[in-house]
């Protein structure tokens, strides 16, 4: 339960420090076909998708970051993921615009 909040919390933290003022932040969580999902999307400037597995090692930063964040919390969310046999993505938010971070967890 506790690696659970931490998940979601790195996910939540991260959408919070790139989303400008005034941006939007939705938290969805679902299931169904035997596995059940949570995924934080926001409208900020998004990952590219160059840089979309580099950025879940630890310490590292994408150039022109802001923030003082020191990199750690995607590699964080993606050992979570792992260790729960879930699988972590990221994509693009709606209309190509943010990010969306999704892990999906198979059925117990």
């Amino acid at each position: 339960e506790w690696l659970l909040r931490e998940l979601l919390g790195n996910l939540v933290d991260n959408a919070l420090a790139y989303t400008p003022r005034g941006g939007r932040i939705t938290v969805r969580s679902g299931g169904g076909a035997g596995s059940a999902w949570l995924e934080v999307e926001d409208d900020g400037p998004g990952i590219p998708v160059e840089h979309r597995v580099q950025v879940r090692e630890r310490f590292v930063r994408l150039p022109g970051s802001p923030g003082n964040g020191c990199g750690l919390g995607l590699a964080i969310v993606d050992e979570i993921a792992r260790g729960h046999e879930a699988v972590f993505a990221l994509e693009n938010g709606a209309d190509s615009r943010g990010l969306r971070a999704r892990v999906i967890f198979p059925a117990a």
